[in-house]
């Protein structure tokens, strides 16, 4: 089965529009340098020296060339060292920790594997019938009833 879709050029122009100004905008947000590729500054001996970037320690996704205050929250910026082996730079949403810091954190890490749970828990509580399974009901006056369509309270009842 074959659909053909006729659109005329008013149609056309549009929908070209949309996709270019879609692709503008896409460009112009997501566009940027990549994390960690600081600009490199060349000293009298022709060696590349690494510019120092500076983050907030509350914020670390803010990062500058220069010393100044955090624009979220207004803390002084701090130097951001780069750790791992070759000068190695680390994105914001990593978080690093020395062993020291492991050992008072106590971080334990674990396999992710498919089971069923084993750890008991104690709760405190009371544990209440449900009311929608009691079987018996005693009358208040004398009668007799044969069905009973209300199962718990509070249930609205009609003639």
């Amino acid at each position: 089965m074959e659909t053909k879709i006729n659109l005329n050029k008013r149609e056309t122009i549009i929908i070209g529009i949309t996709l270019a100004a879609g692709l503008f905008l896409g460009w112009l947000f997501f566009h940027g340098t990549k994390e960690g590729a600081g600009p490199a500054l060349t000293s009298r001996e022709g060696a590349v020296e690494k510019t120092t970037i500076w983050t907030c320690s509350m914020h670390p996704q803010i990062r500058m060339d220069h010393p100044g205050k955090c624009p979220i929250c207004g803390m002084e910026l701090i130097p951001l060292e780069e750790h791992g082996a070759g000068g190695e730079a680390f994105s914001a949403d990593e978080i690093q920790m020395t062993d020291a810091a492991m050992k008072l954190a106590d971080v334990q890490t674990m396999t992710v594997r498919m089971a069923y749970p084993e750890k008991k828990v104690y709760l405190l509580g009371k544990v209440k019938a449900d009311e929608r399974n009691i079987a018996e009901l005693t009358a208040r006056f004398g009668g007799r009833i044969e069905k009973l369509f209300v199962n718990f309270t509070g249930q609205q009842v009609s003639k």
